[in-house]
């Protein structure tokens, strides 16, 4: 609505028929010659037409058809998810104050609205050495339900995911400075976030799990105000804020209805199934945080920079869970029919981060770079609760309590060293050392014999060059090396090699050329992970006008990439061991001509072109999004403008995953 409102006050006001000039006197005037004006007359009337114009910018209004999704509808919300209907498609205009009174410029900028998936809004107005507001609103609508992700029951036939989402996501971001250029600038600013929407996921017990509907709602806010001191070699800001946050999830199953869940044989001779449910947690929390950041330039050969972060949050927890069906808990080889789980938790989550570097001009051709960086979290918690689990007339009583702690460190050292050999040719050269460790523990030990711990070292080397023939040619590429003998994660990076190559090559006016390589190599060979891993892309561009008017252009990229994964695992089924290989080999192009007709009129273009994109392997896929536009000037203010767009997507393995459509959307252009 906001946009709406913007978008109707700034029509109304340009369409205005502007106020018609005083009469002319009818006293008859002597004449005079003409005499020369002036240099600053001549700016002034040169500038009037411009200081007139106080809106500048566009407006694009249309409808868009679509011919019907041919295929999966649910893979194509998944992917796609643009609809019919009216359409703000952009807008982008400024309002103009030419004496200044509240403000001097206002700025707005909007796409995509109407019921599309993502829409986008900003707003900024300012009034030199006054204020300085900006403001920022983003609608996400996200949808995710593809049947071949997490769906054990796939080779049933059964189509429908187990972990599929239809979420609506709202940001919003404001923020005022005040008196901006000058030395000591103060700010405040508030942001939000906020989601709701529906869903499936899994109630998980012993031996089974049930896909029950869920729903979810959630919303954050981050309070913050600071100031901002801004001179000339040295800048400070220190921020104070605060967050709130509140997640509500419920899962749910009307009682007496059926639910076998994924288990299709009996357990100890007794079939597991879920006939009612109602699972709900609610967590609140809260934070208050301190922040400073700060730059220096003492010397012309030193600079210098720093940031700490310390902040606070707390959080409460509180979950229940009523149930109902046959169950089994396997620790104690119980089975029962019903189930009510209660618990509260309450954690305290201080976290402390901080890095400074420097940058220092030891020559007017070498120059060093370092930085240090260390991030501290603490977590502590607490709960309490008990898990009732009834059979008959009999009840069986899990007291829960317990004690919980986890810290987690990380730091790194880095410096680089820049060498301008000539005025064409840098060489670059680094090393960064990593270190942390992670523990956590519970209480009681519930026969652990200590507290997991985790360790991790990794030294890493670095180079890079970058040469340079002017405007007209230039090449940049890095390298970088590591090897540890520890990791937290089994797919973390371990020991790998990664570099880099790109280059730009202007050969005229008409014509540029560019390429990038890039590639990754990772290996953890510690028994009962033996992990692989290479992915390499390489790609080109140009950018062609050939007659150098912009009569007639073209734009294209080609993209190969290729990943290669192997690691071992155990199935989850048996516990035996076994690999888990990946493929990927995959061509992507992009490319769009654009072509001026004249005889249409004198801006009238027409565009054609698109995205596609096709894969080879363990996934094989293809897609393809063939697009033409065609845009025609009625006048110097308005034009209109039709794009057709093809989405064609497909699976060779998973068929049922495929689907089609066209849409069409055509509207008008206004010019303010």
């Amino acid at each position: 609505m906001k946009c709406i409102l913007w978008v109707s006050i700034c029509v109304t006001a340009w369409s205005q028929e502007p106020q018609p000039p005083p009469a002319k006197s009818e006293t008859p005037v002597k004449a005079e010659a003409p005499e020369a004006k002036k240099p600053a007359e001549v700016a002034a009337d040169s500038a009037a037409p411009a200081a007139d114009r106080w809106i500048r910018g566009s407006i694009d209004l249309g409808y868009r058809w679509q011919t019907g999704v041919g295929g999966n509808p649910n893979v194509y919300r998944s992917i796609v998810d643009l609809g019919e209907g009216p359409k703000l498609l952009d807008a982008d205009f400024s309002i103009f104050d030419s004496k200044h009174r509240w403000f001097d410029q206002i700025d707005t900028r909007a796409a995509n609205w109407g019921d599309d998936p993502y829409t986008t809004l900003s707003v900024s107005v300012r009034k030199s050495r006054v204020y300085d507001f900006v403001s920022s609103y983003r609608n996400l609508a996200y949808f995710n339900n593809l049947p071949s992700f997490a769906n054990p029951l796939l080779d049933r036939g059964v189509l429908s995911s187990e972990q599929a989402f239809d979420m609506h996501n709202r940001m919003s971001s404001y923020e005022l400075s005040l008196r901006p250029g000058t030395w000591f600038v103060p700010y405040l600013a508030y942001e939000r976030a906020s989601g709701y929407g529906a869903g499936v996921s899994t109630f998980v017990t012993d031996q089974n799990e049930y896909p029950v509907p869920l729903r979810s709602n959630f919303s954050q806010n981050n309070m913050r105000g600071g100031l901002r001191v801004e001179m000339n070699r040295y800048h400070i800001a220190v921020e104070q804020g605060g967050t709130t946050y509140r997640d509500d999830e419920a899962l749910s199953q009307s009682p007496g209805t059926s639910n076998p869940g994924n288990r299709n044989t009996p357990y100890l001779g007794s079939t597991l199934l879920l006939n009612g449910l109602s699972q709900a947690y609610g967590v609140r929390g809260d934070s208050i945080y301190t922040k400073a950041t700060g730059t220096a330039q003492p010397a012309s050969w030193l600079s210098l920079y720093g940031q700490f972060l310390y902040a606070r949050p707390q959080n409460e927890t509180n979950y229940q869970q009523l149930n109902s069906g046959n169950f089994v808990l396997q620790s104690q080889v119980l089975a029962f029919t019903s189930q009510q789980y209660l618990l509260s938790s309450a954690a305290n989550i201080p976290h402390q981060s901080g890095q400074a570097g420097a940058e220092i001009r030891i020559h007017p051709r070498l120059r060093v770079i370092t930085n240090w960086l260390t991030d501290r979290i603490r977590i502590s918690g607490e709960n309490a609760g008990q898990n009732n689990l009834l059979s008959g007339s009999s009840v069986k009583q899990l007291k829960i309590a317990d004690l919980t702690a986890l810290r987690n460190d990380y730091s790194h050292v880095e410096t680089d060293i820049l060498w301008d050999i000539t005025s064409h040719f840098t060489l670059r050269g680094g090393y960064r050392y990593e270190w942390g460790n992670t523990s956590n523990l519970v209480l009681p030990l519930s026969g652990l014999t200590g507290p997991p711990t985790g360790e991790f070292r990794r030294n890493i080397g670095k180079a890079g060059f970058n040469y340079r023939v002017g405007s007209r040619f230039s090449v940049t590429g890095d390298v970088e090396g590591a090897g540890t003998d520890a990791a937290y994660f089994r797919t973390s990076l371990y020991r790998y090699e990664k570099g880099r190559i790109q280059g730009s090559y202007q050969a005229g006016t008409q014509l540029t050329l560019s390429a990038a390589f890039s590639a990754l190599s990772n290996r953890n060979p510690s028994a009962g992970i033996d992990y692989d891993y290479l992915g390499m892309q390489t790609s080109a561009s140009v950018l062609w006008n050939p007659r150098g008017d912009k009569r007639f252009g073209f734009q294209g990229t080609y993209t190969r990439a290729t990943v290669h994964s192997n690691i071992s695992f155990l199935t989850p089924q048996t516990l035996q061991p076994d690999w888990s290989r990946y493929r990927d080999d995959s061509h992507s192009i992009q490319g769009m001509f654009d072509l001026k007709i004249p005889k249409l009129g004198p801006q009238a273009r027409l565009s054609a072109g698109g995205n596609f994109f096709i894969s080879a392997g363990s996934r094989p896929t293809s897609y393809f999004q063939p697009v033409g536009r065609l845009v025609i000037p009625f006048n110097r203010r308005m034009a209109w403008a039709s794009e057709w767009t093809y989405y064609g997507y497909g699976e060779s393995f998973y068929f049922y995953e495929s689907f089609r459509t066209h849409l069409v959307t055509t509207g008008v252009r206004i010019t303010l």
